[in-house]
């Protein structure tokens, strides 16, 4: 090993040791009892394999360490030394960048040993305000699952260039009551274009953006603040999990997956102001709870395929939601769903979107599926305040649910509607193919406009409709058993059949009706109207208008 001479060293009886003078910056132990250096600089360059321990300590500049090409530096320690790494950095004044060339390792030599410890002392005890730069071509490895790289209560930025391998857990990490924003590399926490093979945790800390055009293991993040963005353009082989706690969310200014992104699964209990979603999400994408807390999205733009089911849980709230991908591919996920339990503001379904079959059983103020977009089917169990349809939904609108309400629907394109509990106002521009309203189903006003097409209604036993205006066409109604209060067939307009065999009050006719059955079902004896005997329908009143 090469490097610049000492100004002094101090030997303890344990091992070999060096204390600099205030000049200097690093001090290393090795086991192999070498000792080493910096010179009469800050600059530190390990040009020889080594096993032992560099240290970091405070300074009187910043500090560059350079791991050369072809070079392994490794530690073992023992059980009572889990907060020490091969390289440790202490400086609490200044920041130090380590530099890993191309074929260069830094190894934790066992279970116990760190490659690369930010905040941490020999001994374990921890010296907060320390700030490193990582930047690594080579390998950074431990022979534990979870200790490749942590800084804790600590400034740290990690470069992970294309040639680097991190194999084991990052840790961004500090105390639950310890927040520290890391303006190291311009805040940039971590930016990933080769390959890291473990989790990346960060938990209660603040930063910039994380950017990957690598491949990443996954994201664990809980209490932390994105500012700027978290990107993605390359490979998430697991999931992004952004969590929380009682008193406090994760926050995400923007997170980007670009039109080259993966992202396995998606499970989010942060704050989000705007997410794109240009790529793909192969499993699910989750807006869950986390801490006690619901996620709460401001915008999703979606312009690419979320392969898996959507979730927007109990606690979750989303203000918009923009599609013009897929949300849902059921080629790839036979099982994939929309679900909503929580609150969503607006939900737009534009030119090119597809939905797979929509659940709500919480709370939707408007949902829009515009021209040329489709939704499988959208099933209702508690509140949907405006739903409007301009595109296509294939297996139709189910309003069942022991809640459902929906306050307007408008229908400017093609549906079917199954009813048995409340539509406030049912407004069709277009073709409905089929209204069943079923017992208990209230619709109180029911519009089919000029020009607009509805092959058939049918008002089930115990079902109600207020109003019914008809200007277009209305193949087939079928009043068996449910309650008609207005039925008012305009001028030029045409009701092809009607059949009542349960009770309409007023029924005003200004347009066509070809055939006309009340009370064909036989009750009992002789009776006068319908076949056989009376009558199982009653008009109160019927107003037949010119040109009627």
């Amino acid at each position: 090993m090469r490097f610049m001479p000492m100004r002094f060293v101090h030997l303890k009886a344990c091992c070999l040791a060096l204390v600099l003078t205030p000049k200097l910056s690093f001090a290393q132990v090795s086991s192999t009892n070498t000792t080493v250096t910096s010179g009469n600089n800050t600059n530190m360059t390990i040009t020889a394999d080594m096993n032992g321990y560099i240290t970091n300590s405070t300074g009187t500049a910043d500090s560059t360490l350079t791991i050369s090409s072809g070079v392994t530096i490794t530690r073992t320690t023992t059980v009572n030394q889990t907060w020490s790494g091969v390289v440790m950095n202490v400086d609490t004044a200044n920041t130090l960048t380590i530099n890993v060339e191309e074929n260069a390792t830094i190894q934790g030599g066992n279970a116990y040993a760190w490659a690369i410890l930010n905040g941490s002392l020999v001994n374990g005890a921890i010296a907060n305000h320390t700030k490193t730069h990582i930047i690594n071509k080579g390998t950074i490895d431990s022979n534990h699952a979870q200790r490749a790289i942590s800084a804790v209560n600590e400034q740290m930025s990690i470069v992970n260039e294309a040639t680097g391998n991190i194999n084991k857990m990052i840790w961004f990490n500090t105390g639950a009551n310890f927040t520290v924003e890391s303006q190291v590399n311009n805040g940039i926490l971590l930016d990933n274009k080769g390959n890291i093979n473990a989790t990346t945790n960060v938990l209660y800390i603040k930063g910039k953006s994380i950017i990957n055009s690598g491949n990443m293991a996954a994201i664990s993040m809980t209490a932390a603040s994105i500012g700027d963005k978290l990107e993605n353009s390359g490979n998430i082989t697991g999931t992004i999990t952004l969590g929380s706690v009682a008193t406090r969310r994760t926050e995400i200014g923007t997170l980007d997956n670009q039109n080259t992104g993966v992202i396995n699964n998606f499970v989010s209990a942060a704050q989000i102001t705007t997410f794109n979603n240009a790529g793909e999400i192969t499993q699910n994408f989750q807006n869950a709870v986390g801490g006690g807390q619901g996620g709460v999205i401001t915008t999703l733009n979606n312009s690419g395929t979320i392969k898996g089911s959507f979730s927007n849980v109990a606690q979750g709230t989303i203000t918009t939601i923009n599609n013009t991908g897929s949300i849902g591919d059921r080629a790839t996920n036979a099982n994939a769903t929309f679900n909503n339990t929580g609150t969503i503001t607006t939900i737009n379904n534009n030119t090119n979107g597809s939905i797979v079959p929509i659940t709500n059983t919480g709370t939707i103020n408007a949902l829009n599926n515009n021209a040329g977009a489709t939704i499988t089917s959208i099933t209702n169990n508690r509140t949907i305040t405006t739903l409007t349809n301009a595109g296509t939904i294939t297996n139709g609108v189910t309003n069942t649910g022991a809640n459902a309400v929906i306050t307007t629907l408008e229908n400017s394109g093609t549906l079917s509607i199954t009813n048995a509990k409340t539509i406030t106002t049912l407004n069709n521009t277009s073709t409905i193919t089929n209204l069943q309203n079923n017992a208990n189903g209230n619709i109180n006003t029911l519009t089919n406009n000029s020009g607009a097409t509805i092959d058939s209604i049918t008002n089930a036993t115990n079902a109600s409709i207020a109003s019914l205006n008809n200007s277009g066409t209305l193949t087939t109604l079928s009043n068996t058993g449910g309650t008609i209060t207005t039925l008012d067939n305009k001028m030029n307009s045409m009701l092809t059949t009607l059949t009542n065999t349960g009770t309409i009050t007023n029924a005003t006719n200004g347009g066509m009706i070809t055939t006309f059955n009340n009370g064909n079902t036989q009750t009992g004896g002789a009776g006068t109207g319908g076949t056989g005997g009376t009558p199982a329908g009653t008009i109160t009143n019927f107003t037949n208008n010119s040109g009627g």
